[in-house]
């Protein structure tokens, strides 16, 4: 597994609104300054979760890609946001 996988997964087993960089490279064991390597920005790895997230239906991080305004998130299919919006409601 490449490293920006790595950092990606370890993104997806946070709480969304908590992903930083630092939390992120500590689970995936990597230096911070990778993640800057591979994504850029906090807000450029919050839009790669989000994109995971859509591609494999994952509805909790799709509904607050939603409600984050997160283009990748809007791009989904209408099927899949209704699920993960009435996920997010029913939780």
């Amino acid at each position: 597994m490449n490293y920006r996988q790595r950092i990606l997964e370890a993104a997806i087993g946070l709480p969304f609104n908590h992903i930083t960089r630092d939390l992120v490279a500590d689970r995936a064991s990597v230096a911070a300054g990778m993640v800057n390597k591979c994504f850029g920005t906090v807000q450029e790895l919050r839009r790669a979760v989000v994109a995971e997230a859509v591609r494999t239906e994952n509805l909790l991080i799709v509904a607050q890609g939603l409600a984050g305004g997160y283009e990748e998130a809007r791009q989904a299919s209408e099927s899949l946001k209704t699920r993960a919006l009435a996920y997010l409601g029913a939780l």
